[in-house]
């Protein structure tokens, strides 16, 4: 089964990933689509993410796990709609800061911030939630 991890930026999803895959599986994470065309996670020009994002729906097709922040319920939706499975994998919003400023840019403060106002917990109880870390959770 096809499992999205979705979660903010410094939130686990790739430790979540490395953690449970097993031998032979693939995955299809939409930040190294973004390097692989040259540029820096979050720091590539809208252009290069509408490439990466085309790139990152083809080859979701064929893989085991998917990993993207997806801070909207219908993007987590739409692959549960699928047959596949969704997993958001928190850490508190102080948390992911401190993590972001061991080993990021400063700009990801910013991106940090913003996913947690534009996530939308589902309603439905589709969504599998992993909390990691061990600040306060909310």
């Amino acid at each position: 089964m096809r499992t999205l991890v979705a979660g903010p930026p410094c939130g686990g999803k790739s430790t979540y990933v490395r953690d449970h895959i097993s031998a032979g599986q693939s995955v299809v994470d939409f930040d190294e689509i973004v390097e692989e065309l040259g540029f820096e996670r979050y720091r590539a020009p809208q252009e290069a993410q509408a490439k990466a994002y085309a790139l990152w729906l083809q080859r979701c097709e064929t893989a085991d796990w998917l990993v993207w922040t997806a801070p909207k319920r219908w993007q987590r939706g739409r692959f549960r709609g699928k047959g596949g499975r969704s997993v958001v994998v928190l850490a508190s919003a102080e948390e992911c800061l401190a993590r972001a400023a061991e080993s990021r840019p400063p700009e990801w403060e910013s991106l940090i911030r913003g996913w947690f106002r534009a996530y939308e917990p589902s309603r439905s109880g589709g969504d599998e939630v992993v909390w990691t870390g061990t600040g306060v959770r909310g």
